[in-house]
């Protein structure tokens, strides 16, 4: 979605309200601040310490959501946590298996097999249909 925007170190907390989150915010590859979800109903909070307009207006630039009622900035960042979120569930199934897509249907799937280019040949052998072994992504060979 953003090439420009994007969020590391995220730090997640559980709150009577659901759950709450604080991300290193960067904007065109350099750290301009922090976004924090307390996770108790009220809004983000941003502590940018430069360019706060130019990220606000790109956010607005690349939001496709009708932003009347969302902050154009909030939508992204929360989209951008959930991509971590997911990056990092997906990392430590790596550890324990082979994750792969297939080409016709959605979602991950998972083999129980050490990750090793042997494994991956007879894997693909016997699934013809894989289009993408997520563990590549994180490089998770051995």
């Amino acid at each position: 979605m953003s090439n420009r925007l994007s969020v590391k170190n995220l730090k997640t907390c559980d709150t009577h309200d659901g759950g709450g989150f604080q991300v290193s915010l960067y904007f065109d590859g350099k750290r301009v601040g922090v976004c924090t979800k307390h996770g108790n109903g009220g809004p983000m909070q941003y502590d940018i310490n430069k360019n706060l307009a130019e990220v606000e207006a790109y956010a607005k630039s690349i939001c496709k959501e009708d932003t009347t009622y969302v902050d154009p900035l909030d939508s992204i960042v929360y989209y951008l946590v959930n991509q971590l979120k997911m990056e990092n569930k997906l990392k430590k199934f790596c550890k324990k298996g082979i994750i792969f897509t297939k080409k016709k249907e959605e979602g991950y799937f998972f083999e129980k097999a050490p990750y090793s280019s042997i494994t991956i040949r007879n894997l693909k052998d016997q699934i013809p249909d894989i289009d993408e072994i997520v563990n590549e992504r994180f490089e998770m060979a051995k």
